[in-house]
């Protein structure tokens, strides 16, 4: 059977991550919701973002290969991130490509989200971990995330999550995260949870 392999994700890699994403969160009807696009525009909202963080070369991002096949994600953002003001008229005007009412709601949903999450903390921000599908339940959404905290130049990950995904929840939950806070925003019930280099003394769960 192929190894599992980790690798990091640079800016000409962008449509792997953004193709990568976009299946691993095909399925999810609340993050459709939140960023204001139809079935057939997730792709193209994974393809601009990935687009978007990876070409300001202030990103943190992994890609999870097995054999010839790329088969999961991760998007990191550190703290005190800020775009450039070119990297951000070139975002909006992406989105505004897509969907012009679109632009506008996804915008407003990041806002509060951001807000209400604690965005702007002294914490890497996992943005995105994703696993195709069809390789899910082979421990490669660990691997990336054991990538994520042994990498991370911060002391300190967070991450949100939505309360109902008890898989994402127990993966983060065995590997040191804690719950901080809850919000809901765009219809979508979610918690915050942090891990800290610091003060984790668990020890690691095995790699299933």
């Amino acid at each position: 059977m192929p190894e599992i392999l980790i690798s990091p994700l640079e800016a000409h890699q962008a449509d792997i991550l953004g193709r990568v994403l976009a299946e691993s969160f095909c399925r999810d009807d609340s993050l459709r919701r939140f960023v204001a696009c139809r079935p057939e525009q997730f792709p193209a909202y994974f393809s601009w973002a990935a687009s978007f963080f990876l070409a300001s070369g202030r990103y943190y991002a992994w890609g999870a290969t097995k054999g010839e096949q790329w088969v999961g994600a991760a998007l990191c953002i550190p703290s005190r991130w800020s775009a450039p003001p070119s990297l951000l008229r070139r975002y909006l005007a992406l989105a505004w490509q897509i969907n012009r009412w679109s632009s506008l709601r996804m915008g407003w949903n990041m806002l509060r989200y951001a807000i209400l999450a604690g965005y702007g903390q002294e914490a890497l921000s996992l943005t995105f971990l994703g696993v195709l599908p069809a390789y899910r339940g082979e421990a490669i959404g660990r691997k990336l995330l054991r990538q994520v905290l042994d990498a991370s130049p911060s002391p300190v990950v967070q991450l949100e999550v939505e309360t109902n995904n008890q898989a994402a929840i127990s993966l983060y939950a065995s590997e040191g995260f804690q719950v901080i806070r809850r919000f809901c925003v765009a219809g979508m019930k979610m918690q915050v949870m942090r891990w800290d280099r610091l003060k984790n003394t668990l020890q690691r769960a095995p790699d299933r």
